[in-house]
């Protein structure tokens, strides 16, 4: 009974459980001998049958044409259980996504009212997105909502820091750039403060307005393109790249795919090279601003 649960746990179902167990027992068995220990019909066993080869608990016999052969317990769950381990991994990461999607959208809602009441008196907002929140609706309604009231958006591929400046007084930036979680921190000092201010007005001159088509640093290659290409150059991780472009990992790979197949290139080293050598990497090119 104990291994019937465990097979349970792994999805197979009763009979295919019973025909898999008959046939550990007895591999040489065809499928008429084994309806007749399992009580079935041999159209259930084969069905059965198929249902442990998808799951890789059969497979095609090296000796035998068209017959399928137990794999040894160890082996074959252990393939389903790492299997498994893989679609919750992304499953996980799927709700992480549309976890950190609603936390936008309910810090966006809750910002509004105080938005407002600010471009009423006249203050003046301005507010630098990563490129990416171009393909998300609510970031983009909420920005076009604050352009009508008389606030600026504009968009970069890359941010250096994330941060807030409060009328050339007060900057807010996080404690660690690569772990937003990890809290906050307030300077006052005037340094610090017209260093934070002058490094906000370098990256906004270098931004699009949002409702402006994205440049290009090339004629067939788009700026948040250009800028995976020289993360990817740098040696940044697959999940560095994606929190620098403010997209998923599995967006990364996406697009880090089709630009080596645009470049005909069989890796991402070579990528990197073919990229060079048609100057996209060039050190003079402005990524933040296109060229």
């Amino acid at each position: 009974m104990a291994q019937l649960r465990v097979l349970e746990a792994f999805g197979v179902g009763p009979v295919a459980e019973m025909v898999y167990l008959a046939m550990l027992e007895h591999p040489a068995d065809g499928v008429s001998a084994l309806a007749e220990q399992v009580g079935v019909s041999e159209t259930v066993v084969k069905e059965s049958q198929d249902e442990l080869a998808m799951i890789s608990l059969l497979k095609p016999s090296a000796e035998d044409s068209g017959v399928l052969r137990p794999v040894a317990p160890e082996i074959g769950l252990e393939a389903l259980l790492a299997r498994q381990q893989a679609e919750l991994l992304h499953r996980q990461a799927q709700l992480e996504e549309s976890r950190a999607g609603l936390a936008v959208v309910i810090a966006e809602q809750a910002s509004k009212p105080l938005d407002e009441q600010l471009l009423g008196r006249a203050v003046n907002i301005r507010t630098i997105y990563l490129d990416s929140v171009r393909n998300d609706p609510a970031t983009v309604s909420y920005a076009r909502w604050l352009t009508v009231l008389g606030g600026q958006v504009r968009t970069v591929p890359v941010l250096p820091l994330r941060l807030i400046v409060f009328d050339r007084s007060v900057a807010v930036v996080p404690l660690d750039p690569n772990v937003t979680r990890a809290g906050i921190m307030l300077l006052r000092g005037p340094g610090a403060v017209a260093a934070m201010h002058a490094l906000f007005e370098q990256v906004w001159e270098n931004a699009t307005p949002l409702g402006v088509a994205q440049p290009r640093v090339r004629q067939n290659l788009a700026r948040q393109d250009a800028a995976l290409l020289r993360l990817l150059s740098q040696g940044d991780t697959d999940a560095a790249v994606a929190r620098k472009l403010g997209v998923s990992v599995r967006t990364v790979r996406r697009m880090a795919s089709e630009l080596m197949a645009e470049l005909g290139a069989r890796s991402r080293f070579q990528a990197g090279v073919r990229a060079s050598e048609r100057g996209w990497l060039d050190p003079g090119i402005d990524l933040s601003s296109g060229g």
